[in-house]
């Protein structure tokens, strides 16, 4: 009985697939669209879809990633909040660890970016460094190719896998040594390259020696702890614990300093923290949010499209249904049938859907970039696949097979046309979401588009045409003591060089975090601010004008202890009238140490940050009180010549000839870097740009998608208004007033739909928007450019329908009423 049932069955399934594809084959052409369109849809919500699993998963490779937290500081002056930073001070993970047993483990992390590295007679400028002391690997665990991390010594040092082979090629590194400036390493293991999702990239770590610290002067490092236990309560110790040591760091400086201590989760960093000194520009969660929204608008339309068009179909296929009822077929049986041919239709579309998704990632890194470092051996990721692919089967098969099993139940094979009424006004109801949804990404795209153009091309203050910066360690003059003059001078001598100068940064870089006060006014007048150290000609080759008393020189003995402030800070410093500032005497938190400078000038207000922010307020400080310089900024012809390699090989023999090792003395081919300061600039909105055109493509697919749906109401519409149209030319109507009719009917639909969705379009832009200081406003092109591009959508996706039916002989179709 039960092989019967199942031969039965299988009969009946196999009947089911047999009619599908003569159904198909009939109606070919719509049968394409439906699939194409439905693979698209698919294929983009897959890539939303990882695109957000891969911003969600950062750092959560780490074993036991959940226990492990950074600790981040708030800094206070006189009781008066200076800035949060992810820099904290060498003893601190000692004194937790010692102070609460549910600190497991600790570790501090250098950046070591721009560290030079001596592997035999070959040298490197090495940007991916971080120096740690030897808890490091118990926090975080790495898989090893070659070596072991169980004994971990200082002097020792552990490279990725691309690392080993740059250096060695295909040779067994462990064992042999690596100079960094003075200090030899021995490599020890080789781990396999870090995946792309985490906020710390390094392809070296070195163990330095060991040094006791009892310095709460300067923050410089990364602390990170792995917590046994809550991590709300530990936060509320670290209260206690910050009003403790503060008064010790208040000791140890020339002010009123406090802090507060807070652990932070290692997985929420990417896209929850945008703190000064973070490791790389982070994330933000609203985007996530944003992409989540686009994705489900997306699979909305895809769906929507596929019952459609799958209706309309059917609603051809009632005879069908009807002689199979008359002819014993049960409800059951016609729900059976079309999730079956939904199930076919659906395996079709993800078919499609995995090449368009290979397409994609073919296409544009903007896409593969989502899928980099991600285990698809992995089952979540199958998971993510079953799930879509099952509600995507629910919407668009289970709900239309109900519905259409209903409609057969309920008419009668005389009342066959009352279906084609319900068919109609639900397709119609389908087309005006589909409508909203379009409206409101066209808008969302043109907005994103528009400011980040602004933020691109806008006034910054200064320019950065034709400027080349030689990135260089620190340590190269810390230890080396380059002769600026003398390397100016032979640099200038080349034809193509304008102008050189020597700073800590450049602009779009990071700043030192200080803060300012007159110097007669009392602490709680104290002013955040932002610093960098350069020398004069700094100001020359990025064009920034000094709008009140004059620039400091190297050249003059009495500006050694002057500075020049920006004109932001000048207005917080003196609100009556701010050029009055110059030729005061400020006192400047330097390396924790209050320094008194007289203020020489004042310069105009730049974009030393992009325009993500307001403008930073700055203080400018010789190069001679610094420690080092990191950036060589040269002003030349080259650039716009086209012979930028020239001039990178003149740089180089020019640094070897004005470079001494320290303690040896013979000359160092020291390690750098040639960077264009216009594109390294513009490298802080590549997170915007990335999501601008996410965005824009996906809006252009939605777009595609929904014409999609516009030609199927126009199908449905018109196929069912064809007597009506005959009835209309019998009695002397126009092709033109047939036309205006039928497209009069898209266009109302549409501006309804227009009105419905505008105020939450404007609401959603403008709550993006907040994020941003400087932005654009919102015009006449936030109506206009949507209801252009939607109405043409319209007019073109119907048209074909249109023309159809205009051109119809009436007798055709009411010669049999």
């Amino acid at each position: 009985m039960t092989l019967i049932i199942f031969l039965n069955f299988n009969v009946m399934i196999f009947d089911y697939l047999i009619t599908l594809f003569r159904h198909l084959r009939k109606h070919w052409n719509t049968a394409v669209i439906n699939i194409l369109s439905y693979g698209l849809g698919i294929a983009t919500c897959l890539i939303l879809a990882q695109r957000i699993t891969y911003d969600t998963s950062y750092d959560k490779f780490y074993n036991g990633y959940e226990s492990i937290y950074r600790i981040t500081l708030d800094n206070y002056y006189s009781g008066i909040y200076q800035n949060s930073t992810a820099h904290t001070f060498v003893p601190l993970g000692f004194e937790l660890k010692a102070k609460y047993p549910e600190v497991q483990e600790f570790t501090t992390i250098d950046d070591r970016a721009n560290d030079v590295v001596s592997v035999g007679d070959e040298i490197y400028l090495e940007k991916h460094i971080i120096a740690a002391d030897v808890n490091y690997f118990k926090v975080f665990p790495h898989d090893m190719m070659v070596g072991s991390t169980e004994v971990v010594s200082p002097n020792d040092v552990f490279i990725s896998e691309r690392t080993a082979a740059k250096f060695f090629d295909d040779g067994n590194p462990i064992g042999n040594t690596m100079k960094i400036y003075s200090s030899l390493y021995t490599i020890k293991g080789v781990f396999r390259n870090l995946p792309a999702n985490t906020h710390m990239k390094f392809d070296i770590v070195l163990i330095p020696p060991v040094r006791e610290s009892n310095d709460w002067n300067v923050s410089y490092m990364y602390t990170y702890i792995k917590l046994k236990g809550d991590a709300k309560s530990f936060n509320e110790k670290l209260e206690s614990f910050s009003k403790e040591y503060s008064q010790l760091a208040d000791s140890q400086t020339e002010g009123d300093y406090t802090f507060k201590a807070k652990a932070q989760p290692l997985s929420s960093i990417h896209l929850e923290s945008h703190l000064s000194d973070e490791l790389e520009i982070n994330g933000k969660m609203e985007d996530v949010y944003i992409l989540l929204a686009i994705a489900i608008m997306i699979l909305a339309i895809t769906c929507f499209n596929y019952i459609n068009i799958t209706t309309t179909l059917n609603a051809s296929r009632a005879k069908e249904a009807f002689i199979r009822k008359i002819h014993g077929a049960s409800s059951r049986h016609s729900i059976v049938q079309h999730i079956t041919e939904s199930l076919v239709l659906n395996l079709f579309g993800f078919v499609v859907a995995i090449l368009f998704l290979i397409g994609f990632i073919n296409w544009d890194d903007t896409f593969s970039s989502s899928f980099v470092g991600i285990e698809w051996t992995n089952s979540v990721h199958y998971s993510m696949l079953a799930i879509l692919f099952s509600l995507a089967l629910i919407l668009s098969g289970v709900l239309p097979a109900l519905f259409f099993a209903y409609n057969i139940r309920s008419r009668s094979i005389h009342k066959t046309s009352l279906t084609n009424n319900i068919n109609t006004s639900f397709v119609r109801n389908m087309a005006f979401v589909q409508f909203m949804i379009s409206f409101i990404l066209i808008s969302g795209a043109l907005v994103v588009l528009r400011q980040l153009k602004f933020m691109k091309e806008g006034d910054l203050g200064f320019t950065d045409k034709g400027v080349i910066a030689v990135e260089i360690s620190p340590l190269a003059y810390r230890r080396n003591e380059i002769h600026f003059q003398k390397l100016k001078d032979d640099l200038e001598k080349d034809a193509s060089i304008e102008n050189v100068s020597f700073s800590r940064t450049v602009p779009g870089e990071d700043l030192i975090v200080s803060s300012v006060r007159v110097t007669d006014e009392p602490m709680e007048n104290t002013q955040s601010c932002n610093m960098e150290i350069a020398t004069s000609d700094y100001f020359n080759i990025y064009g920034i004008d000094i709008i009140a008393g004059r620039a400091f020189s190297e050249y003059r003995a009495a500006d050694e202890n002057t500075i020049l402030i920006n004109e932001s800070l000048a207005r917080k410093l003196d609100k009556l009238n701010f050029k009055n500032i110059v030729g005061k005497v400020v006192t400047v938190d330097y390396a924790r140490r209050s320094v008194n400078f007289t203020v020489a000038g004042v310069v105009k207000d730049y974009y030393h940050a992009s325009k993500k922010r307001e403008v930073l307020p700055m203080l400018f400080i010789p190069l001679k009180h610094s420690g080092g310089v990191a950036r060589i900024s040269i002003k030349t012809s080259s650039i716009r010549e086209g012979n930028l390699k020239s001039t990178e090989e003149l740089v180089r023999k020019v640094l070897k000839e004005n470079l001494t090792e320290a303690n040896s003395g013979r000359g160092l081919d020291v390690g750098f870097g040639v960077i264009d300061v216009e594109l390294n600039y513009n490298k802080q909105y590549s997170g915007e740009e990335q999501f601008s055109k996410f965005v824009n493509v996906l809006s252009v697919l939605a777009i595609l998608m929904a014409g999609v749906g516009f030609f199927s109401l126009a199908s449905t519409t018109i196929r069912k208004r064809t007597k009506e149209i005959a009835i209309r030319k019998v009695h002397g109507a126009k092709v033109e007033d047939v036309s205006f009719i039928l497209f009069g009917y898209f266009l109302k639909l549409a501006g309804v739909a227009f009105i419905v969705s505008l105020p939450i379009s404007y609401f959603l832009v403008q709550d993006w928007l907040n994020d941003f200081p400087l932005r654009i406003d919102i015009d006449s092109w936030f109506v206009l450019w949507p209801l252009i591009i939607t109405t043409s959508l319209v007019l073109l996706s119907v048209s074909y329908h249109v023309l159809k039916v205009v051109i119809i002989n009436p007798v055709e179709h009411l010669r049999n009423e």
